[in-house]
């Protein structure tokens, strides 16, 4: 069970425990954040391989108090609605539903800038970007996050609305529609005038 009290920031970090999603990054970075900061707790949200590996680190660090481990969730939306920040530590990416899913929640965004993640997350303004494998990077960002509630506001602010104009389900619908209309009068049915298809 997670037990978080009201005065104490909870950082979260949801997916596949792999080596791909690096999330060995963010237990270094909780263990130097906690250090600073005594009222924060840090969720790790997911299984897979890297399980073991990483509960290993964490109890090397002494945090097993400070970093909980959930397992699979199947419902995520209540995990997002728990967090105070949602991180992303990934050496590779394309564009993750995680990140989207955060924002469409309300919660402000820390995350590596690799693949397709800056075209979603715009530095300092639907959240904030670091570095690959930058450690200190990204306890910096976690420090400004908590004690600057007017920045995280803003980012949330922008971050929502973002998703809702990119992202909502008429929009998708929308962007769908026009690929398949696209693909369609291109490639299958060339004689086809576009008209016919809207």
């Amino acid at each position: 069970a997670c037990h978080v009290t009201e005065d104490e920031t909870l950082i979260g970090i949801v997916g596949r425990l792999s080596v791909e999603k690096h999330q060995e990054l963010f237990i270094h970075a909780a263990h130097d954040f906690s250090r600073q900061k005594k009222n924060v707790k840090f969720v790790i949200v997911g299984n897979g391989p890297e399980e073991e590996r990483l509960k290993s680190l964490v109890m090397a660090y002494g945090l097993k108090k400070e970093i909980i481990f959930t397992g699979l969730i199947e419902d995520v939306a209540g995990v997002y609605q728990g967090l105070d920040i949602f991180t992303l530590t990934s050496n590779t990416e394309g564009i993750p539903l995680t990140i989207l899913e955060a924002m469409a929640s309300r919660v402000v965004v820390a995350a590596t800038n690799v693949g397709g993640i800056s075209q979603i997350v715009f530095q300092r303004e639907t959240g904030m970007l670091i570095e690959k494998n930058d450690k200190a990077g990204l306890v910096k960002v976690w420090q400004e996050l908590v004690e600057d509630s007017n920045l995280r506001e803003k980012l949330i602010r922008y971050a929502y609305e973002y998703v809702k104009n990119e992202f909502s389900q008429s929009v998708m619908a929308e962007k769908y529609l026009d690929c398949y209309r696209d693909v369609l009068s291109k490639s299958l049915l060339p004689n086809v005038k576009k008209k016919r298809l809207a």
